[in-house]
């Protein structure tokens, strides 16, 4: 894509941005590529439009670096000439080539799929761009829509290098983020999401001391999940020292044990005055030391600050491929420059309001599909079995609540099992509603274009079933309280009046031979009469 002033901004080649290794490898040595993670068989795309010059077999056995088979299977395209120098880009390691040479491709056309063949240890892209038959950073053609592999610190630019400026993305969705400070009154989640909030981040403790878990934290991953929101976390910092910030890090997890967290974790750093008064480079270390942590666990940890901060007080360079949630309250449609591209925007602070939340509360907006993310690469508590429709699903018990069908066109179904929509069909009936038992602790999207919903397990006539809860199809309402019957007074046997000039006799024994035969009956009655 050629913007008006000549720049050149290149489509990534693979819907994950999942960066494994940049320009030069961990341990220095020149690579002249980048890798991005992928699975086998995932769809490669031409990153601009060109014609294929080069496509490579592979012989299934030469893995030698010095020799081009080491690519495996791999494309090239001649791009259009850039400011008069020829521009190619080469994708290899493919499981299959999906172009012959000498074909023209458009910018996104499917090329080949990702594979592992060649000079390759596992599943990935190995993507070049190459400007007058020299490599180049690839990483300065594209725009910095990418994350580096949790666990993994991949080299992204040299001096002076920087990333194409993208247009301007739609946004993804709005949310609030809140602590025990706005549960002085309880917050209404189905309102919140009723309003048109997609997700919520909750403040999971702050400090590295056992005791400063976020007391609502537990109660509110649990009632905005069933709310069908999309939850995040964030930790408020105290760190003053890498060694502090790696022991709220664990404290961190801690919280966050058992749980998914579709909008990842945020390490929240702000105005204190012991990590004020460090140097930028202090304050850079201790986003290193608690992102790192979490990132050995599989957790994808961003950045909250301010605008400020992200610009004057952290070495920015340093963070490349950690995402940033900033806080910039302006009355303007962004929050202006910031030194790292910004995933979500935290636009007002404390003097926001939102339906459900009873007080100010802090609002934002996200432009990026972090869930998708999240579900797509494992991370946050999404491990691989999540993707499995049935068995890897984690279910919240549900009580009295109904899952109403709002129309007839498109059909409100419910299906035998939560997978991806199939079986014998059972259809509600638009205005009825069927009684809720639990929901998924996650979101599943059931087809290309669909939008994320959780899934349902709804009792029926029919037995036990599952819908997926698409908001243009289903409405969770309260279950209708059922009528309280009077209480009922056990009856109480008559008192016999007292006659007058009648008194009890003291001496005389009433006896009941209820259940006894004759002969015990006679043996009861000798006793007594031994006993007198």
């Amino acid at each position: 894509m050629y913007f008006s002033d000549g720049t050149l901004l290149l489509r990534w080649p693979l819907a994950r941005h999942s960066l494994t290794a940049g320009w030069f490898y961990p341990g220095g040595a020149m690579h002249g590529a980048i890798d991005l993670a992928a699975k086998v068989g995932e769809p490669v795309f031409a990153a601009e439009t060109g014609t294929v010059d080069w496509v490579q077999q592979w012989d299934g056995h030469t893995k030698d670096p010095a020799k081009n088979q080491s690519y495996g299977n791999l494309v090239r395209i001649r791009h259009p000439d850039h400011k008069g120098k020829p521009l190619q880009t080469l994708y290899a390691h493919l499981q299959r080539c999906a172009v012959g040479q000498g074909q023209q491709v458009q910018e996104g056309e499917i090329i080949g799929y990702a594979g592992n063949t060649g000079n390759s240890t596992g599943p990935h892209l190995h993507f070049e761009v190459r400007l007058s038959g020299k490599r180049t950073n690839p990483l300065v053609w594209l725009d910095d829509d990418f994350f580096a592999t949790p666990g993994w610190q991949p080299f992204t630019y040299r001096p002076g290098e920087h990333p194409v400026q993208r247009p301007e993305q739609p946004l993804w969705g709005r949310g609030i983020d809140i602590s025990r400070h706005q549960w002085g009154s309880p917050v209404d989640f189905d309102a919140v999401r009723a309003a048109g909030a997609r997700f919520v981040i909750l403040r999971a403790g702050y400090g590295w001391g056992r005791d400063q878990i976020d007391p609502c934290f537990e109660k509110g991953y649990a009632l905005a999940v069933r709310a069908g929101l999309e939850v995040g976390a964030y930790w408020y910092s105290y760190a003053q020292t890498p060694q502090q910030a790696r022991q709220e890090a664990e404290l961190c997890l801690l919280a966050l044990r058992g749980k998914r967290l579709g909008m990842g974790v945020w390490f929240d750093q702000e105005y204190e005055p012991g990590i004020v008064a460090l140097t930028n480079t202090q304050r850079t270390e201790l986003v290193e030391a608690f992102c790192g942590t979490l990132a050995k666990e599989r957790m994808l940890c961003g950045l909250y600050c301010s605008r400020d901060w992200i610009n004057n007080r952290l070495d920015a360079d340093r963070l490349k491929g950690i995402q940033l949630w900033v806080a910039a309250y302006t009355e303007r449609d962004s929050p202006g420059e910031t030194a790292l591209t910004w995933g979500i925007w935290q636009h007002a602070g404390n003097a926001g309001r939102w339906p459900g939340v009873v007080g100010p509360c802090d609002l934002d907006v996200c432009r990026r599909d972090y869930p998708a993310l999240m579900r797509e690469e494992g991370l946050c508590g999404y491990g691989k079995e999540a993707d499995n429709g049935g068995n890897g699903m984690n279910w919240i018990e549900v009580k009295d609540k109904r899952l109403k069908a709002l129309t007839d066109k498109p059909a409100c179904e419910t299906f035998p099992q939560a997978d991806t929509g199939t079986g014998p069909v059972v259809k509600v009936p638009a205005g009825d509603s069927v009684q809720v038992l639990a929901v998924t602790d996650q979101q599943y999207t059931i087809a290309p274009g669909v939008p994320a919903a959780p899934w349902y397990k709804v009792q029926m006539q029919a037995g036990v079933r599952y819908a997926i809860g698409l908001s243009d199809r289903w409405q969770l309402v309260d279950a209708p309280k059922e009528p309280q019957q009077p209480d009922e007074k056990p009856e109480q046997p008559e008192e016999k009046p007292e006659q007058p000039g009648e008194k009890p006799d003291p001496g005389r024994i009433s006896i009941t031979f209820e259940g006894l035969n004759l002969d015990q009956a006679k043996r009861v009655l000798s006793a007594l009469e031994g006993a007198k």
